[in-house]
């Protein structure tokens, strides 16, 4: 007889990579007002695909975002702002300050199990 244990833990792995990877939501940092220290992590609406840092002199906006509209006209008339830089992108917490926070946990969790499901898969071999 063969042990069930690694099926059961190749089982297990699977499910925690899919559970992980099915969080489709962008997460996005976002203050009401616009603060250049803005801590606050909201879930995007699933309409929202991006996320949009834009900056007026000392006024640093940061929200969910629309990639569709990203472009100065629209987020100069939304924000009420004639002159800003802006920036839009697609990744989580990816309009922080440091741009390193835009790595996932599901990215970080697929490099994890991936060796691990590798390794139970010479378990059969």
């Amino acid at each position: 007889m063969t042990s069930r244990a690694p099926l059961v833990l190749f089982r297990f792995l699977f499910l925690l990579a899919v559970f992980y990877s099915s969080d489709c939501t962008l997460k996005c940092y976002h203050c009401e007002f616009p603060l250049p220290n803005c801590t606050t992590v909201i879930n995007c609406a699933p309409n929202l695909d991006s996320c949009l840092t834009s900056t007026s002199g000392p006024r640093v906006y940061r929200r969910c975002w629309r990639l569709q509209d990203c472009n100065f006209e629209f987020i100069s008339e939304r924000l009420q702002e004639n002159s800003l830089k802006y920036e839009c992108c697609q990744k989580n917490l990816c309009n922080g300050d440091n741009k390193n926070d835009g790595t996932t946990l599901s990215g970080l969790t697929m490099l994890l199990v991936a060796p691990v499901l590798t390794a139970t898969g010479h378990l059969y071999v």
